[in-house]
């Protein structure tokens, strides 16, 4: 009886053990993928939410998506072991891309807001993001062309820089669209990078035609290889002239976010990247996925709904 006892309270420590090793080595693998590696999740809900493990252990989310899936952001939050959002990101002001940050700001530890300068910021969801900021004592920064969201550094050895492209102080997009309009509001998006030595990203937001235009006609864009499809791919909201801009520079793969949006006009978008042979992501035909670099090889991609 005694030797039974012991065999079975032997048989659970071992199980015990094994499940620690296990979650030991998890955490582990984890912690080497936020280390070693800058890595964007493209997050399948609708509209847009990206976030980013920088390799220096610092967490950023670009935008979010809509508040009908606030529970599938926050699982994969959950997921990746994210409980402080380092810098919460929005492009713009639409409901598909902060409609959660109010309850983000009320439910996780958030280092700083930031928002383009010069942009709308009169929606509801705006106001809720502000007062949510306001409440739980977190500063929203207004930033425009020419700043960074983090300080850039180093990193393993690795520069880790970033940089806003637009908008500017005084853009003015009211003779392409009227003002209050979708397109206007759109135009105001943030454009930014993150760059981890030689191998960069490029967020679009909604930006439309002009602002990729003003962009491209100020920047080289040099030494980027992945960028997010501005509008979600909407065909008639990115240029040629900027595919073509992106093409003759380094750019080499496309993240849609939220592809389900349109059954023509998307896809439309998808077919010009085709004849493009530019290989590209969304989350409509892939679902939640990332991709990353360890700074010194290309981007690698993963469509595995975890993460690394």
């Amino acid at each position: 009886m005694i030797v039974k006892k012991w065999l079975r309270f032997s048989a659970v420590c071992a199980l015990m053990f094994a499940v620690l090793l296990g979650i030991a080595q998890v955490g582990t693998k984890n912690a080497e993928a936020t280390t070693n590696y800058l890595t964007v999740h493209m997050v399948d809900v609708g509209g847009a939410a990206f976030i980013v493990q920088l390799p220096n252990g610092k967490t950023m989310v670009v935008d979010a998506g809509v508040a009908a899936d606030q529970s599938i952001f926050f699982n994969k939050l959950d997921s990746l072991g994210i409980t402080k959002i380092d810098y919460l990101v929005g492009t713009h002001q639409h409901s598909d891309h902060i409609s959660i940050f109010n309850n983000i700001l009320n439910n996780y530890q958030v280092g700083g807001v930031y928002f383009p300068n010069n942009t709308p910021c009169d929606s509801t969801d705006c106001s809720y993001m502000l007062s949510a900021a306001q409440k739980n004592g977190v500063t929203v920064h207004q930033i425009n062309r020419g700043a960074d969201i983090f300080p850039d550094t180093t990193v393993n050895g690795i520069s880790l820089s970033n940089f806003v492209y637009a908008p500017g102080n005084s853009d003015d997009y009211s003779g392409d669209y009227t003002p209050g309009t979708t397109q206007y509001v759109n135009s105001y998006s943030l454009i930014y990078r993150i760059k981890y030595g030689s191998y960069g990203i490029l967020f679009t937001g909604d930006a439309m035609p002009p602002a990729q235009a003003n962009t491209i006609g100020m920047y080289a864009l040099e030494g980027n290889q992945v960028f997010t499809a501005p509008h979600h791919g909407w065909s008639g909201s990115v240029s040629n002239d900027f595919l073509d801009f992106l093409q003759s520079k380094s750019f080499n793969k496309a993240l849609i976010p939220n592809q389900k949006l349109d059954g023509t006009s998307i896809p439309a978008f998808k077919s010009r990247l085709d004849t493009r042979n530019l290989p590209y992501w969304s989350t409509g035909g892939n679902g939640t996925m990332y991709v990353r670099t360890d700074g010194s090889s290309d981007w690698s991609a993963s469509v595995t709904a975890e993460g690394p």
